[in-house]
């Protein structure tokens, strides 16, 4: 090469070293993208590599926990390879337990499982959390609907599975949360069985709360055999007469279905006393003193007044009935403060707030935005004045202790009785004397 040509050849060089250090420069604030291959979520014959089978083996997970279910045992293989929870592994013959819960109850009715939603795990979460010792297990499990045969005899067609997951995103079983499980699905048959037994001393005990004396705890117990004896349905076993609607270790929940007249009083329109079944549950709660508790409110029938408020014994306002401003206007005068609350955006659909005097009323219509009228039905009613009263008789000042013994259920349902229609709620003063009555839709 002659010495002209490797002075042209050193100059181009020099150029496109010069063009390139100045591309460099003007770029030098865009970030670095590093490409890497996209992460497959399903599976494909013959590629493994890069496929992210966390999902697929939660999912695989409780195909195996179902196959268990359906044949009533745990196999020597699901167990020995069901991977440890916070360096624990509950025992076969726990896991054979609690895996027989479900097989009494679902056996060759699950027929699929799909994940919550976002919204409906979020209720479960914040359910289990508030037992501290599952704060941790409420966050990071698995949330799934084991969906049953339509066919079953039960209401409900999706049971709620909680699947614990452990520090490396493994589903799994905990040793505690199936224990637990067990123990309030044990105490939750007792319960029954004390019912079948007709055992007074067996429902004292799982009845009576702090500060109960005698006379309330046997009225609670009276309250319960008589409400169950009256189903006259021969026997009273969890699983001939009642379906397990959820199990968790905090709680344990059965759905029961019960002929209508034992809710309803004849009273009742046509249209309402003709249901010929309704549902109700009952529930075990795992309380923060590691301790077990029925919940199983044994209703007060239901009477054409149950939500109606009277003042000075004339009934003035009741839930479902139809309102307007025009009828408010005249039966309590102009209100202090009202708002309204639309389901849409601009919507004419809502939730009306009015504020009185001692009252307030909640009302689910439509309101006019130009004329500032609105009509529907009353949906809730709350009054503090000594001139109103319930149905039952029962006003503002009435004492804490007189409704206790009329309804001695209503302290473990917080002071609430509970209708399948809606309910009323009793607050208290300082006195222990009723300062508020809220009636409200259920």
């Amino acid at each position: 090469m002659r010495k002209k040509d490797i002075i042209i050849v050193v100059i181009v060089i020099c150029v496109l070293g010069s063009l390139l250090l100045y591309f460099f420069k003007q770029n030098a604030n865009v970030p670095l993208v590093k490409l890497t291959p996209p992460i497959i979520s399903g599976s494909l014959p013959g590629r493994t590599a890069d496929i992210d089978t966390s999902k697929a083996n939660n999912n695989q997970f409780v195909q195996e926990f179902i196959k268990a279910v359906d044949a009533g045992k745990v196999s020597s293989d699901f167990y020995a390879a069901l991977p440890a929870y916070e360096n624990t592994k509950p025992s076969q013959l726990e896991l054979q337990q609690y895996i027989q819960i479900f097989t009494d109850n679902f056996a060759r009715r699950i027929r699929s499982f799909t994940p919550m939603t976002r919204l409906e795990r979020s209720v479960y979460q914040s359910q289990i959390a508030r037992s501290k010792k599952y704060a941790r297990l409420a966050r990071t499990a698995k949330y799934y609907w084991l969906e049953l045969d339509e066919s079953a005899r039960n209401s409900f067609k999706r049971f709620p599975m909680i699947i614990p997951t452990n520090s490396n995103g493994q589903a799994t079983f905990s040793q505690e949360w199936i224990a637990d499980s067990y123990r309030i699905y044990s105490y939750t048959k007792l319960y029954f069985s004390a019912i079948k037994d007709k055992s007074t001393a067996s429902l004292e005990s799982i009845l009576s709360d702090p500060g109960d004396d005698k006379d309330l705890i046997s009225s609670k117990v009276k309250q319960v055999l008589a409400f169950y004896g009256a189903q006259q349905t021969g026997s009273v076993h969890l699983n001939d007469n009642y379906t397990l609607s959820a199990l968790r270790g905090d709680l344990v929940e059965v759905e029961q279905t019960v002929p209508a007249s034992l809710l309803y009083s004849e009273e009742l329109t046509e249209g309402a006393s003709s249901r010929k079944t309704v549902n109700r549950y009952v529930q075990a709660h795992l309380t923060k003193e590691g301790k077990y508790k029925i919940f199983d409110i044994i209703p007060t029938k239901e009477t054409a007044l149950t939500f109606t408020i009277l003042r000075q014994n004339v009934p003035v306002a009741a839930l479902d009935q139809p309102i307007d401003n025009f009828t408010i206007l005249r039966m309590f005068g102009p209100w202090s403060e009202a708002f309204f609350y639309p389901v849409k955006i601009n919507g004419n659909e809502g939730e009306i707030y009015l504020k009185f005097k001692d009252l307030q009323i909640k009302i689910a219509g439509k309101y006019d935005r130009a004329s500032h009228n609105f009509s529907g039905h009353i949906s809730g009613i709350s009054v503090k004045a000594a001139a109103f009263t319930t149905a039952q008789n029962i006003g503002i000042g009435a004492d804490r202790a007189d409704i206790v013994k009329r309804f001695p259920f209503i302290v473990r349902n917080d002071y609430k009785l509970s209708f399948p229609e809606g309910n009323i709620t009793f607050l208290f003063d300082s006195y222990d004397k009723v300062k508020e009555i809220i009636l409200a839709k259920g």
